[in-house]
């Protein structure tokens, strides 16, 4: 066994299945990293600013589509901040993960939530998961190539389109944390995206990580240009619209990324 392997398998023993309350919710994680994940939201050392940025925007009644809900806190947060007359729809592919979700869901009594176990993407297909073997939310899609032996962490998920998946849906906010594979996911959207008339969409731009999936990482700004949307970055102070799609790529330092923020042009 590789020290790759090894360190996934390590990362994932059982006890580190704790339960931890993070955002006013109860939730069990799944491995080592999970619990340092839930540990940091709920000591409000991560994610402080995205949670206030969510309550600002997140209203009752709204229908929510959370793409790559890993073990659920965003999930969980969107149901209560919709309340019963909201809805959320929650994919994630990863088994372990989704059992998790469900788990979790379970846990903290939601009735307004619609679970899937599956990936987004362009169209109906199977594609291959890399896992992590030591951050679960570092979960992505691989070009499809054949399985060879991982010990487990490449597993092959059913992927399918979002305008499939909710044909005619009304969406009024549209999280996508999916590692890269953003692009992809808003090609399997278009329906959605302009005939949602309130839309908001706040995802992860990492550029790098489009580049890993084979997307040239301004198309997805292209794009929903062409839909009719503006994108900002919502925690620059100025939240200026950004014009230059290549300058502001060019900005972000390799490897990382920055979270945007979309609405239609008013």
């Amino acid at each position: 066994m590789n020290f790759s392997s090894l360190f996934f398998h390590l990362n994932r023993l059982k006890l580190w299945h704790a339960r931890i309350h993070a955002w006013g919710s109860l939730l069990q994680a799944t491995s080592l990293d999970r619990c340092v994940y839930l540990r940091l939201h709920q000591l409000g050392i991560m994610g402080g600013k995205v949670k206030a940025f969510f309550e600002s925007k997140i209203q009752r009644g709204m229908t929510i589509v959370d793409v790559g809900a890993n073990i659920g806190l965003y999930t969980i947060f969107f149901a209560k901040q919709t309340g019963s007359g909201g809805k959320v729809f929650a994919f994630e592919p990863d088994p372990d993960l989704f059992q998790m979700l469900r788990k979790n869901c379970e846990t903290n009594n939601l009735s307004n939530v619609i679970l899937h176990n599956c990936a987004l993407g362009s169209c109906e297909d199977e594609k291959f998961l890399d896992r992590s073997p030591l951050n679960s939310g570092d979960n992505r899609i691989v070009a499809n190539s054949p399985l060879s032996v991982s010990h487990g962490k490449r597993v092959k998920v059913r992927t399918a389109a979002l305008d499939t998946l909710l044909p005619g849906q009304n969406v009024d906010f549209l999280k996508i944390d999916v590692q890269g594979y953003e692009l992809e996911v808003l090609k399997g959207a278009k329906d959605l995206l302009s005939k949602s008339p309130s839309l908001q969409l706040y995802f992860e731009y990492s550029p790098y990580g489009m580049e890993l999936a084979g997307c040239r990482p301004t198309d997805i700004l292209e794009l929903l240009s062409k839909l009719g949307y503006e994108t900002r970055n919502p925690y620059d102070r100025r939240q200026a619209l950004i014009t230059d799609w290549r300058a502001y790529t060019d900005q972000i330092p390799r490897g990382m990324w920055r979270n945007l923020w979309s609405k239609r042009k008013t």
